[in-house]
């Protein structure tokens, strides 16, 4: 056996491979090593990779993008203020219709009509004066709707606690109920789970 400087590690040493030949035998010290430099090799590209993409990342410029802020229930925040905005969770809106937004804390949806880049005004043609759809609420635990779809297909939800009708806009409720909008002033209770949220 012979053995490099310092390693203590033979490279000399010969044994038969399956096919015949020979190659050296390295020892399982020598095995350990050269996976550490490996490691190390590939820890630094890995290491230059992550940095490489962490200079390349988005930043939160302003870019080309100005934020305006539409409708708000806070005085002076927005171009419109409105009282019954509170809290809005939910926002769906069909191919044809204004932008309907779930007001979870007044227990309404009102509808957005969004023309150009930033002119917005309150739909109530839907529902005059004010424009709201009430949220059906129930005798105990939180209220307000979360959720909401508009739904398209005019042969699926049918509304069985109102008029039969499909309903266009669908809502989920921190009540545990889902109801359905097909016109008029407030959406149908469908379904309830007593305790869900």
């Amino acid at each position: 056996m012979e053995l490099q400087p310092g390693s203590g590690v033979s490279l000399t040493a010969y044994g038969r491979t399956r096919f015949g030949g020979s190659r050296p035998m390295i020892s399982m010290g020598a095995r350990l090593m050269m996976l550490a430099s490996r490691f190390q090799k590939y820890s630094m590209i890995a290491a230059f990779g992550i940095g490489a993409l962490g200079a390349t990342t988005w930043r939160a410029d302003a870019g080309p993008y100005a934020q305006t802020n539409l409708v708000s229930d806070l005085p002076g925040l927005a171009k419109i203020t409105d009282a019954s905005l509170v809290n809005p969770w939910g926002i769906s809106h069909s191919a044809t219709s204004p932008f309907w937004i779930s007001d979870q804390g007044m227990n309404l949806t009102n509808l957005w009509a969004v023309t150009g880049q930033t002119n917005v005004s309150k739909v109530t043609a839907v529902n005059p004066p004010t424009g709201n759809i009430a949220i059906p609420t129930t005798a105990t635990g939180p209220q307000g709707p979360t959720g909401q779809v508009n739904n398209g297909n005019a042969s699926s939800f049918l509304l069985t606690n109102g008029d039969n009708g499909s309903a266009r806009f669908i809502f989920a409720n921190l009540n545990g109920t889902i109801s359905g909008w097909d016109g008029g002033a407030s959406s149908v209770i469908q379904a309830t789970t007593t305790g869900a949220v």
